[in-house]
């Protein structure tokens, strides 16, 4: 009976012996397979990003890019008289027909989305950079005359778009523009 014992001692040792140095590498094992996850996670969060953000691109060039391009050449106009009881006319004029503030209201609220996306990091901000910068600077200076008119009719102390105009100070702090769009 003694030996018995003895002999499951020894065994229960032996197993303890040669348990311990595979629980230590199963541990290690565990590990190096979670930082991999955690790591593929990341790579497909930022994969989803940038899938999202090609998304959101192919919205503008599909459904806004015609309505965006008549609204620079409307409100370019505007700019130039921006101080002039005319450019009050035109908005409001512009304003009261249905489509047109309908559209603007369209234009408008894709770049404050953008904005908003790209603050949330929910949009790539490199590829969303690259692809739209120059085209949303474009838009935001053309409608500065809409904003401060809106503004004003609101009675708005903040900015009519908030997330459009951070984005443009940002992109404006971070990229060169060419001459013809620094005002």
């Amino acid at each position: 009976m003694e030996s018995i014992l003895a002999l499951k001692g020894i065994m229960e040792f032996v197993v303890l012996v040669i348990g311990i140095p595979i629980a230590i590498v199963q541990v290690f094992l565990l590990i190096r397979q979670m930082k991999i996850s955690a790591q593929q996670t990341k790579e497909q969060n930022e994969w989803n990003k940038k899938e999202v953000t090609f998304k959101y691109f192919d919205l503008y060039t599909q459904e806004l890019k015609n309505t965006n391009e008549a609204l620079f050449e409307r409100f370019d106009f505007l700019n130039k008289d921006k101080d002039t009881k005319d450019c009050l006319d035109s908005v409001k004029e512009l304003l009261s027909d249905e489509k047109k503030r309908l559209d603007l209201f369209c234009v408008v609220a894709y770049f404050e989305r953008l904005g908003l996306g790209i603050k949330k990091n929910y949009f790539d901000p490199e590829i969303t950079k690259e692809l739209i910068s120059i085209v949303a600077i474009k838009t935001f200076k053309s409608l500065s005359c809409y904003f401060e008119i809106r503004e004003k009719e609101l009675g708005l102390k903040e900015p009519l778009a908030p997330n459009f105009k951070w984005l443009i100070e940002k992109w404006e702090r971070e990229i060169k523009l060419p001459r013809l769009l620094q005002i």
